[in-house]
């Protein structure tokens, strides 16, 4: 891996190559154009891209774990988007059972949200958060590859207003601690209802 920084992104210009978090999330497609300076301060600081072996920048390249070790991350932080209307949201759904995230998709439909996206790993859920900013992400822990927490952690660093809600079947003190410092807006044991989503949706414009 190398660091963008100090490259050349142009806004509204797609970068020459995938840019990726140091943990290994696609944030943004070399085939995407860059949307907002936001996303370019962003990236000139936390984008990483990977390099090939027979690249001949391949001897100056670092291991995930070394680019780890030494990622920063910037002051930047992406534009509030509000709390608007239900209709008007868009949600992000990361968890690895299909199941659920299908049925949370469904839930929320029915509720008035009309785009849900969703992902099967923190990674992928990462890299559709940075480039599509939902206003509202439910996350769940126990994922193959980041722990939700550590999503969680990223989200409200990248978007501090954005209305994040945990969903695990592992409600621990400690879970529950861990999510409250880093700024959760709700958290949900699985399995969850109806009932009870919809009071934690009631926070989204409470809050």
């Amino acid at each position: 891996m190398l660091r963008v920084d100090g490259e050349a992104l142009q806004l509204m210009q797609p970068p020459p190559w995938d840019i990726y978090s140091a943990s290994g999330a696609l944030l943004w497609s070399q085939e995407q154009p860059l949307s907002t300076p936001e996303h370019v301060a962003i990236l000139q600081v936390e984008g990483w891209r990977h390099i090939q072996r027979d690249d001949p920048e391949a001897a100056n390249a670092l291991s995930r774990a070394e680019a780890l070790r030494q990622d920063r991350s910037a002051e930047t932080t992406l534009a509030s988007r509000g709390r608007p209307p239900l209709r008007e949201v868009v949600a992000l759904i990361a968890d690895d059972m299909s199941i659920f995230r299908k049925m949370l998709q469904q839930i929320l439909r029915d509720q008035g949200v009309s785009e849900v996206h969703a992902a099967d790993t923190s990674l992928s859920a990462l890299g559709l958060f940075f480039q599509h900013q939902p206003h509202m992400v439910f996350l769940d822990i126990d994922m193959p590859d980041l722990s939700g927490l550590v999503a969680l952690k990223q989200i409200k660093r990248w978007a501090p207003d954005t209305f994040v809600c945990i969903v695990t079947s592992n409600g621990t003190l400690v879970n529950v601690k861990e999510s409250k410092q880093a700024g959760v807006d709700g958290f949900l044991v699985k399995p969850i209802s109806t009932i009870n989503l919809t009071r934690v949706m009631a926070r989204f414009h409470s809050s």
